[in-house]
C-alpha cells in the first residue's frame, strides 16, 4: 500500500498487513512509521544510510541495525553489494518471522548500481516476506526515481 503526505495521520500499524513490503512516500514520518509497526513485533531489523550513532534512541534500542555504508565496520554493508543485502534480510526473516523490517536508501543503492537489480532484489524479498509474518517498510521518494520505475514499484508493492 502507498501513503503520502496528508494521509499520514490516519494509518496505524494495524492498516499495515503481515507477510507484506509497503513503500512508503512520506518520508518525514518514516521513524514513526517504523517503530508503530515494530511495537506489534517481536523484534525489527533497521536499515539505513543514516550512521547508527545519529538514529533515534527509541530505534537503535529495539532494532538490530545494519549501516548502508562504503566505510566497513561492524553492522555495516556496503549498498552496492545488493545480493549481500538481500541475502542479510533473508536470513533476518527466517530467523525471525514476526519482526518489522525497515529498508531506507532504495535511491541511493538504484544511483550505484541499476534499477533492474534493486527491484529484483526487492521483488525476491517481497516473495521471502510473505511467507512470514514480518512486515517490511520501504521508504521512497518518488522524485527520486525515474517515473516509470515508480509506476513499477507501485504496481509491485501496492496491494
Amino acid at each position: 500500500m502507498f501513503y503520502t503526505g496528508a494521509k499520514w495521520w490516519c494509518v496505524l500499524s494495524s492498516k499495515f498487513e503481515d507477510g507484506n513490503i509497503y513503500i512508503i512516500q512520506n518520508s518525514e514520518r518514516k521513524y514513526e512509521m517504523y517503530m508503530d509497526v515494530r511495537g506489534r513485533k517481536e523484534t525489527g531489523l533497521f536499515v539505513s544510510r543514516e550512521n547508527p550513532e545519529k538514529l533515534p534512541k527509541e530505534i537503535a534500542a529495539g532494532s538490530e541495525i545494519i549501516w548502508l555504508s562504503t566505510i566497513h565496520g561492524t553492522n555495516s554493508l556496503d549498498p552496492y553489494n545488493v545480493g549481500i543485502l538481500t541475502d542479510n534480510i533473508v536470513q533476518y526473516v527466517k530467523e525471525h518471522p514476526d519482526s518489522a523490517v525497515f529498508l531506507d536508501g532504495v535511491e541511493y543503492m538504484i544511483e550505484g548500481t541499476d534499477f533492474s537489480r534493486v527491484f529484483r532484489s526487492l521483488g525476491y524479498l517481497k516473495e521471502r516476506i510473505s511467507l512470514t509474518s514480518s512486515i517490511m517498510l520501504i521508504p521512497l521518494d518518488p522524485e527520486a526515481v525515474e517515473k516509470k520505475e515508480f509506476a513499477l514499484f507501485k504496481r509491485e508493492f501496492n496491494e
